[in-house]
Parts: C-alpha cells; sequence; structure tokens
C-alpha cells in the first residue's frame, strides 16, 4: 500500500485499526487487543471501556475515580491490573495514558456493549468543573463567581489546600480542562461550557494563554446562546470581547462588547462591559473613546452602594487620561484607586495601579519614581504568578531604566520579558524587544501602557 495511502487512512481516527489489518484474523490489531481485554474480569472491562471515551491523553487517579464512580483504592487496583496487561501505562506518577489504538479499541468495546456513558461522564465533568471553580476561587479570592450546580454525586473536587496546589492542579490538568468543555459542549451540557471557561479565565489570563482563552470563550458563547438567558449571554460576550482584544482582534471585541450592553440592564454588567470596550477601543489607538466608556464605567459603580469597582474603573480614567496626555488629571485618578486597594488589600488592583502610576511618571519625566513604581508592580504579580502582566512590566521597566541611563539594569529587565514572551507565544511582543535589545544605546520606543486588569 502506498505510504500516502495509509497516512490517510491513519489520521482517521475511526478507520485506523482498520488500516492496521492484514487480513489475517490471528494477528489483526483488534485480536492482539482481545486477548488481553478477555483477561480482565468483569470491573477491569467496565472501567477499561470508560477509559476509551474520556477525552485527552491522560487521566489523574481521583479524576478516574469520579469517572468509574469508585473508591480510589479500587480505582487504583483496576488501573494496576490493566497496567499489568500492558493496556494503560501510568506515565507519571499518578497520571495513566492509553496508546491512540487501545483507546479505540476501548472505545469499540464500549460501542458494542451499548454503553453511552452519560451518566459516568457528568461525573467527570462535574469533577473538572468542581476542581476548577474551587481552585479559581483559591487564586483569585473574591472575584464574582456563579452559583455551581451541586454534584450529584455528592463531593465531586479534588481538595486543594492552599494556592501553591491550586496552580499546579491548574497547570497539570489545563488540556483536560479545555477537552472536557468540549466534550460538555458535544453533549450539551451548556452550562457546564460556559462555567469551565470561566473558571479557566483567570489562570489563562495571568499564564498567557491568550489563544485558549478565546477558543474557551468561543465555546462558550455557542452554550449561552442555546440556553438563551440574557445575564449569561451578556456575562459570556464581555469575556469573548476581552479575549478578542487580547489577542488583537479589536474591531471583533467591539462588536461582541456591544451586543453584551444590549442583553443587560445589570449596572454592575454594564459597568464591567463599558471597561472592556474602553480596552478595545485603546488597542485601536482612539485613547478618547476609551476615555468615554471608562468614564461611563466609573459614573455607574459609583451609583451602587458599596461597590468594589470603583477602584479599578478610576484606575482605567486614570490610565487613558494619561494616554491623552493629561498625566495631571491622571495621577490623581490612579492615587485615588490605590487607595481604595490598598484599604480593601486587593493586591492584584494594587499592582495594575502602581503599573499605571510607573507609566505616568515614565511619561511625565520622572523615570526614578517610573521604576520604582514598576518594580513594586512586579513584585506583586510574581506573587500572584501573574506572568502575562508580568512580562509586560519589565518590558516597560527596562525603557524606564534606559531613559535613566542604567544600561544594564534595562537589558536585564528585556531579557526577563523576552523568555515570558517567548513561553506565552508573544511573537509581536518578543521581537519588539528583541530590536530593543539589539539596540539598547539607541533611543528607544515609548513605553507602552499597562496590561488590562
Amino acid at each position: 500500500m502506498p505510504l500516502e495511502v495509509l497516512t490517510t487512512e491513519l489520521e482517521e481516527s475511526a478507520n485506523r485499526l482498520d488500516a492496521l489489518d492484514e487480513g489475517d484474523p490471528a494477528i489483526s490489531p483488534r485480536a492482539v487487543l482481545s486477548w488481553s481485554y478477555a483477561a480482565l474480569t468483569s470491573e477491569q472491562a467496565t472501567v477499561f471501556r470508560l477509559l476509551g471515551v474520556v477525552p485527552g491523553q491522560d487521566i489523574s487517579l481521583p479524576a478516574a475515580a469520579h469517572l468509574t464512580g469508585l473508591t480510589r483504592r479500587q480505582t487504583k487496583a483496576h488501573l494496576k491490573a490493566l497496567e499489568r496487561v500492558s493496556l494503560v501505562q501510568q506515565h507519571r506518577p499518578g497520571r495513566y495514558t492509553m496508546h491512540d489504538f487501545i483507546r479505540l479499541y476501548a472505545a469499540e468495546q464500549a460501542h458494542q456493549f451499548h454503553e453511552d456513558c452519560e451518566l459516568e461522564l457528568k461525573r467527570l465533568v462535574e469533577f473538572y468543573l468542581h476542581t476548577a471553580h474551587a481552585a479559581d476561587q483559591r487564586i483569585k479570592p473574591g472575584r464574582t463567581q456563579f452559583e455551581i450546580a451541586p454534584a450529584a454525586s455528592g463531593s465531586a473536587s479534588e481538595t486543594l489546600r492552599d494556592d501553591a496546589t491550586a496552580w499546579t492542579w491548574l497547570d497539570t490538568e489545563h488540556h483536560c480542562l479545555l477537552e472536557i468543555q468540549q466534550l460538555a459542549l458535544n453533549r450539551g451540557w451548556h452550562t457546564a461550557v460556559w462555567q469551565v471557561a470561566w473558571t479557566l479565565a483567570t489562570f489563562h489570563y495571568r499564564r498567557g494563554h491568550r489563544h485558549d482563552q478565546l477558543a474557551a470563550w468561543r465555546a462558550a458563547l455557542t452554550a449561552a446562546d442555546e440556553l438563551r438567558e440574557p445575564a449569561v449571554q451578556a456575562r459570556v460576550r464581555r469575556a469573548l470581547g476581552n479575549a478578542c482584544t487580547r489577542v488583537d482582534r479589536s474591531a471583533e471585541a467591539i462588536g461582541h462588547l456591544q451586543q453584551g450592553l444590549a442583553l443587560t440592564s445589570d449596572i454592575g454588567e454594564r459597568s464591567n462591559i463599558h471597561r472592556a470596550l474602553a480596552w478595545a477601543w485603546g488597542q485601536q489607538g482612539n485613547y478618547q473613546q476609551a476615555l468615554e466608556h471608562a468614564g461611563e464605567a466609573l459614573e455607574l459603580v459609583q451609583t451602587i452602594q458599596g461597590s468594589d469597582e470603583e477602584a479599578p474603573a478610576l484606575n482605567l480614567v486614570g490610565y487613558f487620561h494619561a494616554r491623552l496626555g493629561h498625566h495631571e488629571q491622571a495621577h490623581a485618578n490612579c492615587e485615588a484607586a490605590l487607595t481604595l486597594f490598598r484599604r480593601g488589600n486587593e493586591r492584584l488592583g494594587e499592582a495594575h495601579t502602581l503599573d499605571s502610576l510607573g507609566y505616568i511618571a515614565h511619561h511625565s519625566g520622572d523615570h526614578s519614581q517610573a521604576i520604582k513604581c514598576f518594580e513594586q508592580a512586579l513584585m506583586r504579580f510574581q506573587e500572584l504568578n501573574h506572568t502575562y502582566a508580568e512580562s509586560d512590566v519589565l518590558d516597560r521597566l527596562g525603557q524606564a531604566h534606559t531613559a535613566m541611563g542604567t544600561h544594564d539594569q534595562a537589558r536585564h529587565s528585556w531579557q526577563l520579558a523576552l523568555t515570558l514572551y517567548h513561553k506565552q507565544y508573544r511573537t509581536g511582543d518578543a521581537d519588539r524587544v528583541q530590536q530593543q535589545l539589539a539596540a539598547r544605546d539607541e533611543p528607544t520606543r515609548t513605553a507602552e501602557g499597562p496590561s488590562s486588569g
């Protein structure tokens, strides 16, 4: 058989086992796999078939236990039995994987048993959603959350002891969470689809997974439109608009955000959408339009008694005043925001506002103060594992050092920024910083503005 024909057949997952079948029933892939499968007990065979319908390349022991509905001890014993006959592999401690052909065979067996596996897959989705929700609350306490339905199976989440555990879990399970969201979308479990996107939003933003963020919110929009709940649709449109802005799709972002405004009369949500519109217009260089939306956001939150959103809105107004050259007004707004953030011990907002104040100082000619503000912002972003904002602040810190004539410090900051930009696949920013490094002794371009909060 010509290699290109075999390659085409192997690319189609449904045909892979057929493509490798030479016609001899004694040595066909299915026959070989059936010898191991036939040696399994009934419960072990059930676990094997369930693993065949799970999306993703691997699965953790806790996730597998929720999938099977068994205890972790029972699940681990069955997985060990599958390992002994080479049907699964523990490729990392506590994580199990199957070869693609074995996975296809397991899925075929599930189909032959007429197993839809809906109950089991719902348990798995619940596990990932509830644990991601708990992780999100760990890494960003106080973030506006949603009503999450109780798990049908009782306790549905993994215990996350502290912030570090939450970050490790999210980093490890990231690829599985994206697969689970797609599974939920395919199954029509629309509420779970947008809620998974919501629980991943902070993680995606701080880790710089901009394109994963965009894909997650596109799936969420499909689900939200199916649900036809205006409040959910407005929230998702706003989040999708932010995701579009972060991948330089500001025109698309503005469209989603304007539709979001039309869907809600909630003052808080309208304020959030105006803030998002400010960033989208700012990306297009229309700072006057951006300032108008930032001002709308501030006016709206100031009508809400006890709102904790006034500080972010003040910072945003201050930043766009700075972009328009209104440095005195910008400084007053951002100082007011900083006072509110510190009063509420809101470290993330404090970091973003220090970033704004550094930008204002840099463009006002006070480069020493700019360095001080950027360094404080950098420290707080690092404490919060916010590598996306960290890279931007390092870039601006390098520009402030260049203006001060401290070129060694500038080079160090830019090298750190360059490493992070590469990790985040921000090629445009990486290319720009590389050029700044190459010409560090020449006048550099003006500092870019702070990242959105």
